[in-house]
């Protein structure tokens, strides 16, 4: 098996650890009318760490597997996501991978850009109503709170799991080419 495909299969698979834990923890908020959203972790880390086709399709497959639970259609997250990791992809040069700031920055940016656009996407005619944009706002400012909480942790998890692999993340980045 090769090393870009580990390095793949690890970042879904902390995808899918994310995405399970944070629908356990919306089950229980639901009580409380709250809807967490923690989207925008999954795409800064393999925009910073994989070569753009393999990222990509990590990140769209990510996406998708988001689709499946949410009454949008499908796709929806998917074609945010492919967007928003060419847009971080396109900026890696800049940015450090090894820093959680730089990740977990991008991630409340993406989490509140996805969300707002989710909330005015399913809005219709609450738009019009106050208490519709109080529940939004509420669980936009909710779920950046717990993005600062848990992001660091998220994305060491990330790192974690490729060291383990016996992955060599900062080698594999030197010989990256562009679009591999």
């Amino acid at each position: 098996m090769g090393i870009r495909f580990r390095h793949f299969t690890l970042c879904l698979a902390a995808h899918c650890i994310g995405m399970l834990l944070l629908a356990s923890l919306n089950y229980t908020l639901a009580p409380f009318s709250l809807h967490l959203s923690l989207s925008g972790l999954y795409i800064p880390f393999p925009a910073l760490t994989l070569p753009f086709r393999t990222g990509l399709l990590c990140v769209f497959l990510t996406g998708l597997l988001l689709d499946a639970g949410l009454p949008f259609p499908f796709g929806t997250s998917a074609t945010f996501f492919s967007i928003s990791f060419t847009s971080i992809f396109l900026l890696r040069s800049f940015l450090r991978w090894e820093q959680n700031a730089h990740l977990v920055f991008f991630a409340l940016v993406l989490n509140a850009f996805y969300s707002v656009f989710l909330f005015l996407f399913s809005g219709g005619e609450a738009l019009a109503m106050g208490v519709y944009w109080v529940r939004g706002l509420t669980d936009v400012l909710i779920s950046s709170l717990l993005l600062l909480f848990v992001g660091g942790w998220f994305y060491d998890l990330q790192r974690g799991l490729i060291e383990i692999s016996g992955i060599d993340l900062a080698r594999e980045l030197r010989e990256l080419h562009f679009f591999d």
